[in-house]
């Protein structure tokens, strides 16, 4: 039954309904959170604002603008030797410079391998340092 909209309550067209979430990781003691901006459905950027209720005399949520994590550097003193040790054959496979293979290392998704002509194998996430987990506004 579709329901007319109210300039009472600030009610826009082309608005979105938001349901509570129970399993949501901001979701503690039964409350549940609501994700107002989700980074992966939204195209709004690389961060995600989600409400959830506070413990207070009144009633009132805390809302937390979230950045996404993002891959770490490239542990260069771990690839760079292993380029540099095979830098003749990955010349003749198309690498005309190191930094090129270690420009493919670093864009690896975590479950592929890279291997080096020695037969050294290189899987995506570990050459780098753990996520950079970006900055929480509360």
């Amino acid at each position: 039954m579709p329901l007319e909209l109210s300039p009472l309550y600030g009610e826009v067209e082309g608005g979105q309904d938001i349901y509570p979430n129970y399993q949501h990781p901001h979701s503690h003691d039964g409350a549940p959170a609501w994700e107002l901006i989700d980074t992966d459905h939204d195209n709004c950027g690389d961060y995600s604002v989600t409400a959830a209720p506070v413990s207070h005399g009144v009633p009132c949520v805390d809302y937390v603008i979230e950045e996404r994590a993002r891959p770490g550097r490239l542990r260069s003193k771990i690839i760079e030797p292993l380029a540099k040790r095979n830098i003749v054959v990955l010349k003749q496979a198309g690498f005309e410079i190191q930094m090129k293979c270690m420009a493919v290392i670093k864009h690896l998704p975590p479950s592929e391998v890279f291997t080096f002509p020695d037969g050294t194998k290189v899987r995506g996430c570990i050459h780098s340092l753990l996520l950079v987990y970006g900055m929480r506004l509360r």
